[in-house]
């Protein structure tokens, strides 16, 4: 829905859907997994938080067992996006979701930020600025909500700014995925050697349920 927003237009972000397209595609996802033992998966749609806040597509926000937000501080150039303010930024558009999303629950279907790439804004892509925000923002999530980092390996040849917590889908990671004892973040990620395996009971469980939703909604649009 982003896509066909004045921003996305201006952007150049695709190929979009409007919500009475959206609502289509969900209700069809159901109908397709009525009688199977996925009948009871939650099926949501993924969008930025600016698509959630825009009241046209409150269908879609009805229609939805979750609502899946991306949230990337570094993108946000008119909100002064240096990382020293990235959970400021960060918190302005989670609760933005929230406000719109209402009872429904919020998955952070997305976020990270950048190791190399240009300037954007007052954001600058670095591997401190990656580990700044891990620490900061990521270790208060873990445990406590959905949440899918953008991105364990970084193949997009398209993106100018490049994420990714490997560079060879090994498991040592670009930088230290440990956080603080007193982050809140669960225990098998606290205090623990640095390896991406230390993360998996955390993080790719629940990407693999965003994952599953998100596909499946994929071939509803396929169809």
């Amino acid at each position: 829905m982003y896509r066909i927003s004045d921003s996305g237009i201006k952007n150049k972000a695709g190929v979009g859907q409007g919500p009475t397209t959206m609502v289509k595609f969900i209700q069809e996802v159901r109908d397709n997994l009525k009688g199977t033992p996925l009948s009871k998966i939650p099926v949501g749609h993924v969008d930025t938080w600016s698509a959630w806040g825009n009241k046209s597509n409150k269908a879609v926000i009805d229609e939805v067992d979750f609502v899946g937000t991306n949230l990337f501080p570094y993108y946000e150039d008119d909100k002064g996006n240096a990382i020293s303010n990235a959970t400021a930024v960060f918190n302005y558009a989670l609760n933005s979701t929230k406000s719109a999303a209402g009872k429904k629950p919020i998955w952070i279907t997305e976020t990270g930020w950048p190791l190399t790439g240009p300037d954007f804004g007052q954001a600058k892509a670095s591997l401190d600025n990656a580990r700044e925000f891990w620490n900061t923002i990521g270790c208060t999530l873990f445990g406590r909500t959905n949440v899918w980092w953008y991105e364990l390996h970084d193949s997009n040849p398209d993106n100018a700014a490049k994420f990714g917590i490997t560079k060879d889908l090994s498991t040592t990671p670009q930088f230290n995925l440990t956080c603080s004892a007193n982050s809140g973040a669960p225990a098998s990620i606290n205090n623990k050697p640095t390896s991406v395996g230390n993360i998996s009971t955390v993080t790719l469980v629940n990407s693999l349920v965003v994952g599953l939703s998100m596909l499946f909604a994929v071939a509803a649009w396929a169809v």
